[in-house]
């Protein structure tokens, strides 16, 4: 089966991910370069059409935009999530560490880090779930974020599919009835 470009119609070459393009699905490359210029609407009245939160980084995890529905669900206003670092943005508590985002011993096993890394190397789209520790309200939490990853140009477009509570963890010598897949 063929796929073609939603937008130009034309059909879509091979990429480095197989054709799963997760964020943006079916526009071809020329047509994400194009798209913005050929309109003559900036790329932030573009990013928050986007109904999903939707953030744009760089190789380093910098935030360089988030639309509005990432502004709603994070609740940080744009120039709070500007130039910084993703786990800033998100509340990760080990961005709140002396060492800050990606220097502390827990950064390197970060899925978030980790999927904007591997796609932003390799150009293959990816489908993760990370489970960072953040504080709302002073309180802390422990949450689980479905995000997707797709490289665009230089930079990634980092969709949060998901936030939830995960399911409690069994207390130490406590029965469960279901075997828990491990991370």
């Amino acid at each position: 089966m063929k796929r073609i470009c939603a937008w130009c119609k034309k059909q879509l070459p091979s990429s480095p991910d197989g054709g799963k393009r997760l964020v943006t699905h079916g526009l071809c490359q020329s047509c994400h370069r194009s798209i913005l210029a050929e309109y003559g609407r900036p790329l932030q009245e573009f990013l928050d059409e986007l109904e999903a939160p939707l953030l744009l980084v760089d190789a380093h995890l910098v935030v360089l935009s988030g639309n509005r529905r990432a502004q709603e669900v994070l609740k940080k206003t744009l120039p709070k999530m500007k130039r910084r670092l993703c786990g800033e943005v998100i509340g990760c508590l080990n961005a709140k560490a002396p060492e800050g985002c990606g220097g502390t011993v827990h950064c390197k096993s970060c899925a978030i880090r980790r999927a904007v890394s591997r796609t932003y190397a390799t150009g293959k789209s990816l489908r993760v779930d990370a489970y960072p520790d953040i504080e709302v309200d002073s309180k802390l939490k422990h949450i689980q974020l479905r995000i997707s990853t797709e490289k665009l140009g230089k930079v990634i477009l980092l969709r949060i599919d998901k936030i939830a509570r995960p399911a409690r963890k069994p207390k130490p010598g406590g029965k469960t009835l279901l075997k828990r897949k491990t991370r």
